[in-house]
């Protein structure tokens, strides 16, 4: 249905899968794309297709959790492993960016937006540089030390771009291949990383 508004033409658009584009991160359009969502041109919202906004809101903010004393275990040793590997991950990233803030947020609360309820960690970015990032509780609990570590590098990698951006796919390949350079060539970081790992399979999954 046409409508006019002020001299100009509004749609009244059904509740359809399709959604006008507005400020949001590539991982927020990646995972609405997962959803069956087309993102249209931010046009679109002038003749009155709701916008990204509109179907999320401001759910983008997730509700910070307080870690238990086992999540703090597990945040220090992704930090100490961090730590272990700077001397190749300073090729990409900052002291401060390597000294990473890392937050915890429960997926599945009823406060969390029903369109998230499959991210398990997302990363804080401030103009090309990280902040650190938040992870899902029940993801760092269960999850191993080494897919825990590998996530972290992930979100670390995401200032510069989300995951379907190249830049982004360049720098974690490099982070990555950094890090496999250590550890094939320094036996010292491999016995550290391998004593983090005991440690971390050591703490109870329950919390």
């Amino acid at each position: 249905m046409l409508n006019k508004r002020n001299g100009s033409i509004h749609i009244n658009f059904p509740k359809t899968k399709y959604v006008a584009f507005s400020n949001a991160s590539d991982d927020v359009i990646r995972n609405l794309r997962k959803q069956g969502y087309t993102i249209c041109k931010s046009d679109m919202a002038e003749l009155g297709m709701q916008t990204i906004k509109d179907l999320l809101g401001e759910a983008r903010a997730h509700n910070p959790i307080a870690p238990s004393a086992n999540d703090i275990k597990r945040i220090n040793i992704i930090k100490l492993a961090l730590k272990k590997l700077e001397p190749t991950l300073n090729d990409h990233f900052t002291p401060q960016e390597l000294d990473t803030k890392i937050y915890i947020f429960d997926r599945n609360s009823a406060t969390e937006c029903r369109m998230y309820d499959n991210i398990l960690g997302e990363a804080i970015t401030d103009f090309g540089k990280s902040k650190g990032f938040w992870i899902d509780q029940k993801y760092l609990r269960e999850s191993d030390f080494s897919k825990i570590l590998e996530t972290s590098l992930h979100e670390l990698s995401h200032k510069i771009g989300g995951d379907e951006s190249s830049v982004f796919s360049y720098l974690l390949t490099e982070v990555n291949g950094s890090v496999l350079k250590q550890l094939v060539e320094d036996p010292m970081t491999r016995a550290e990383l391998k004593m983090l790992n005991k440690i971390w399979k050591e703490i109870p999954k329950e919390g």
